[in-house]
This record gives C-alpha cells, sequence and structure tokens, in this order.
C-alpha cells in the first residue's frame, strides 16, 4: 500500500481494532492503515454496482456512515446510499445484511435483507453492531430495532408503545414510546 502521508484524502469516520489497527471511511472507501503507516483499500470502487459474495475491492461503496468492527475482523457499515447494512468479512469478502436498497420502514415480517430500512428518519448515530455476537441495533424513526444475525430477521426492542420514554424506566422496551 501508499504511505498514509503521502495519500490526498476526506476522512468520514474512523475505527480502531483492539490491537491498534486503524480502518477508516476516506472519499467513500474503506481503507486500513497498518503499523508502519501504509494504506490498503479493502472495500470500495467508484463504479457503481451493487454486488454480493465478490472482494470488496469489487463493488459499489456509496456514503458510509458508523464503520463498526466486530471482533473477528468483520467491519459493518450503513452505506446511506446503496440503503443497505453491509458487512465486509475478515477474507475482504461483502454482503448486505440488511436492506433492499429501498427507504422504507422495517418489516419485522421479512428477512432484514428483502425489508427496506428507513434511514432517513434518524441521524447516523442510532446504528451500532455488538463486537461479538454482530447483532445490528438500528434505530428507524420511533422504535429501536435489532437484527438478529442467527435468523436474519429484525425484533423491535423499544419504541411503539404508549408510556412516554421519559417515564419508561423499568418497564419492557416496546411499552414505551419514542419520540420521532
Amino acid at each position: 500500500g501508499t504511505n498514509a502521508t503521502t495519500c490526498p484524502s476526506r476522512i468520514q469516520d474512523i475505527s480502531v481494532t483492539q490491537s491498534g489497527q486503524v480502518y477508516v471511511v476516506d472519499n467513500n472507501l474503506v481503507r486500513v492503515i497498518d503499523e508502519a503507516g501504509n494504506v490498503q483499500t479493502l472495500y470500495g470502487t467508484r463504479i457503481s454496482n451493487v454486488e454480493e459474495g465478490v472482494p470488496g475491492t469489487s463493488t459499489y461503496l456509496g456514503r458510509v456512515h458508523n464503520l463498526q468492527l466486530r471482533t473477528g475482523g468483520e467491519v459493518v457499515f450503513l452505506d446511506k446510499e446503496t440503503v443497505r447494512i453491509r458487512e465486509l468479512s475478515a477474507s475482504y469478502v461483502v454482503n448486505t445484511i440488511a436492506g433492499n436498497g429501498n427507504s422504507s420502514p422495517i418489516n419485522t415480517g421479512a428477512t432484514a435483507v428483502t425489508s427496506g430500512i428507513g434511514y432517513e428518519y434518524q441521524d447516523i448515530s442510532s446504528f451500532a453492531v455488538d463486537p461479538a455476537t454482530g447483532a445490528v441495533f438500528y434505530g428507524d424513526y420511533d422504535k429501536i430495532y435489532k437484527l438478529n444475525r442467527g435468523t436474519g430477521f429484525w425484533t423491535s426492542v423499544i419504541g411503539g408503545g404508549a408510556n412516554y420514554y421519559g417515564t419508561g424506566d423499568g418497564q419492557f422496551g416496546s411499552a414505551i414510546a419514542l419520540s420521532p
């Protein structure tokens, strides 16, 4: 790779592993910077093609937000342009784990990859990944959903209820109403 100090860049997000490896989103490319300061592109191309199960550098990356790292070396992120949550495996193969390319509310009755994700209603901080299990937590308008990676389905964990969230301590999550 190229030395990190010689590359023109536009850093959009940064995440660091426990071992100190630095991952960056740079001009809509996911890159890693090694201990010697060299940069390697892991994911993204300027050619507009959303493909599955291909090397990360062979598929399009739109507007990446909230780079999340898993303990097994996988990188999970929200691509707001292609309206998908994608994962780059430790062997650098990319797959969509949620979202079908449409901006629509999450459907808990459909698999995560066949359901839309209504990304326009929340800010980018409403997306998180459990590093150990890969479970995705996603805020969509007035609910927080959890993607069970074993089943591939979303479940609502907070929101949709009638009780104001400010007085929701001790209540079951689905009994609480979150403000849109």
